[in-house]
C-alpha cells in the first residue's frame, strides 16, 4: 500500500525524500541503497518505519528489495525482482488449523480482511520453527505488507528461537494469543490472569477448599499469568496453596492426532500424589477433559468427588460428559482485533509493541455442578 502524500507521517517523509532523490538521479539505476539500519540512523527513526517506506517504493517499482542482498534502484518502469510475485497482501502464519482456537482466530482474521478488500494469504507451517522463520524472512520479497503470527511454542528453547525471529522481522508483525514483549512486535491476547482467577474463584464458590492447579507449557507468559490468577484468588480467600497441590510442567509436546495423550500422563501423576484434592484448575480444556477421564478411571465422580475447570471453551469441552466448565477465550475477537491492529501499524497509526488484552467469561457446566 503506497503511502498517501496527505499523511504527514515519518514513513511518508522518508518515502518522499528517497523518491525525489531517485528521480533527481542522486541514486541511479543499479545503485545499491543504504541498509534500512543506515537509513534509520539518517532519518532518526526505527528500522520498521524505514521498512514501510521502502516497501512502498518497491511496490511502485522504484527499488528492488532482496533478503541478505539489500535494495537497488530500478527504472520507473522496470519490474522489481524479475519473476517476483507482488501480492500486495497481509499474511497469517499459523501451525495448524486442526487446533480449534488457532483456526477460529485465522478465520476471523481472514473475514476482517475480506470485509475491507484486503488480500490475505494463509500459511500453515506445522511445528517446524525453522521453516516458519524461512517463510517469514522471505515475505517482504512478495510485497507482503505485514503479518499475523500465531505461534505454538512448546519449550523455552523454542521461545528463544521465536523471539530471535521476531526481532529480525522487517515489516509490521502482530502476535496472537502469545506474548514475546520487547521485540518490536505487537500483541493481541486473552487476559490469562483473569482466566485463572475466575476459574479458582468459581471452585471456591462451589465449596471447594482445597483447589489444585495443573498445566503444561508453564514457562510461557500467558500460562504464568494464568497461574498467578489462580494464586491470587486463593490468597484473597485466605487459603495457602500446598506444593503438592500444584503440577506445572515447563514443556509441552503438541500432538494434533491425540491432544489428550500428554495431559493424561500429567493428570494421573498429579491425582496419585494428591488423591484428596477437591477441585482442579486446569490450564486448558484438553487438560480438564483428561482430568475427568482419569478421575473416572480411578473411581472418582465428577463433580461429586472432584470439580474441574478448563480454559479455552472448545467444542470438545461442551460435548464431553460431563460437560466441562471452562473459561471462554475470545478467539474470534482476537482474530478481528489482530487484523485491525496490523492495519493501523501498516498505516503508521499504531506504534510497534502495542498490546491488546481481551477478557473472556467463565462458562459453568456439569464438571463443577452446572450453571449457578
Amino acid at each position: 500500500m503506497a503511502v498517501r502524500k496527505k499523511e504527514k507521517t515519518k514513513t511518508h517523509v522518508i518515502y518522499d525524500v528517497l523518491r525525489r532523490e531517485i528521480e533527481a538521479g542522486v541514486w541511479k539505476k543499479g545503485d545499491k541503497l543504504p541498509s534500512d539500519l543506515e537509513l534509520s540512523e539518517r532519518f532518526g527513526c526505527s528500522v520498521g518505519t524505514v521498512n514501510r517506506a521502502m516497501t512502498s517504493l518497491a511496490h511502485e517499482g522504484r527499488v528492488d528489495r532482496r533478503m541478505r542482498v539489500g535494495s537497488r534502484v530500478l527504472d520507473a518502469g522496470e519490474s522489481g525482482g524479475g519473476n517476483a510475485l507482488h501480492l500486495d497482501a497481509v499474511a497469517c502464519i499459523y501451525s495448524s488449523k486442526r487446533h480449534e482456537g488457532i483456526w477460529r482466530m485465522v478465520q476471523e482474521f481472514q473475514m476482517a480482511a475480506d470485509a475491507v478488500g484486503q488480500r490475505a494469504i494463509l500459511l500453515s507451517t506445522g511445528l517446524d520453527f525453522r521453516k516458519e522463520a524461512e517463510i517469514i524472512g522471505r515475505l517482504s520479497e512478495f510485497d507482503v505488507k505485514g503479518a499475523l503470527l500465531i505461534p505454538t511454542v512448546s519449550n523455552a528453547q523454542e521461545q528463544v528461537y521465536y523471539s530471535q525471529m521476531l526481532a529480525s522481522c522487517k515489516f509490521p508483525v502482530v502476535v496472537a494469543d502469545s506474548a514475546f514483549t520487547g521485540l518490536g512486535a505487537s500483541h493481541v491476547y486473552h487476559d490469562a490472569f483473569h482466566a485463572g482467577r475466575c476459574a479458582a474463584q468459581h471452585l471456591l464458590e462451589r465449596g471447594v477448599r482445597r483447589a489444585g492447579f495443573v498445566a503444561n507449557n508453564a514457562g510461557t507468559a500467558l500460562t504464568r499469568d494464568f497461574y498467578q490468577g489462580y494464586l491470587c484468588a486463593l490468597e484473597d480467600a485466605g487459603i495457602e496453596v500446598q506444593p503438592a497441590d500444584v503440577q506445572r510442567t515447563m514443556y509441552m509436546r503438541p500432538d494434533f492426532e491425540d491432544p489428550l495423550a500428554e495431559s493424561r500422563l500429567l493428570v494421573r501423576a498429579f491425582l496419585e500424589k494428591s488423591p484428596d484434592i477437591e477441585g482442579i484448575v486446569c490450564g486448558s480444556d484438553f487438560m480438564a477433559i483428561a482430568c475427568a477421564d482419569v478421575a473416572e478411571e480411578m473411581g472418582l465422580s465428577v463433580p461429586g468427588d472432584l470439580k474441574i475447570t478448563g480454559c479455552d471453551d472448545f467444542r470438545i469441552a461442551a460435548n464431553h460428559r460431563p460437560a466441562m466448565t471452562t473459561y471462554h477465550v475470545p478467539f474470534e475477537e482476537i482474530g478481528r482485533q489482530s487484523f485491525s491492529l496490523l492495519t493501523r501499524m501498516m498505516r503508521g497509526e499504531a506504534r510497534a509493541e502495542e498490546e491488546v488484552r481481551l477478557r473472556g467469561t467463565l462458562i459453568a457446566r456439569e464438571s463443577t455442578g452446572g450453571p449457578a
